[in-house]
């Protein structure tokens, strides 16, 4: 960390934000939370601040060793940060909705775009994502229904469809829906 950050190990602890850009005083630091609390932290993202004032995002583990101690694991995901960061700027811009759907968990994530295509906020579609399936024209849930079903079985076969779904006022609305399974369990499955 001390080469990647280009600061001498004793400055280190002054040195960090958090996701909101806020400094992080050394207390509140992971590593040394896993040393005076005995704490696990899992997935936390901090910012550590080169000399040339450039931030580089870490995920970071740090789990507290038995016998005294921690350990500390870093992963550098600015250049992912960064690409996320860009995503969602060139979907905002096309107001393009996005939607995650984890089979294995029955799991639905909605983007707020999505949402307010169909004139609803995040927090007011939630409710209904377990039956959001109904709200597709019953003439085209057949033809989405063997879609899915040949995109899962063969992962070569694309998911793009148009498709009607209501809209809270009641009306149908024509979408362009796509999507790709990106996990597979080890048998094949989606997941």
């Amino acid at each position: 960390v001390t080469q990647m950050a280009g600061h001498a190990f004793e400055t280190l602890s002054s040195q960090w934000l958090s996701d909101s850009l806020q400094p992080i005083g050394p207390g509140r630091l992971p590593s040394v939370r896993s040393l005076r609390d005995g704490l696990s932290m899992r997935s936390v993202n901090l910012a550590l601040v080169t000399p040339d004032g450039q931030a580089r995002w870490l995920l970071m583990n740090t789990e507290p060793l038995a016998g005294g101690g921690a350990v500390a694991c870093f992963l550098d995901v600015t250049e992912q940060r960064a690409q996320r960061t860009m995503l969602r700027v060139v979907l905002d811009a096309n107001r393009i909705g996005t939607w995650e759907w984890r089979i294995d968990r029955g799991e639905w994530e909605w983007s707020e775009q999505a949402c307010a295509h169909l004139g609803f906020s995040v927090d007011e579609f939630r409710p209904l994502l377990p039956e959001w399936r109904n709200r597709i024209h019953e003439d085209d849930r057949p033809r989405v229904r063997t879609l899915l079903r040949r995109h899962f079985d063969d992962p070569m076969v694309a998911f793009d469809t148009e498709l009607r779904i209501r809209h809270r006022e009641g009306h149908w609305i024509w979408v362009h829906v796509a999507g790709a399974v990106v996990e597979r369990a080890p048998d094949g499955r989606a997941r």
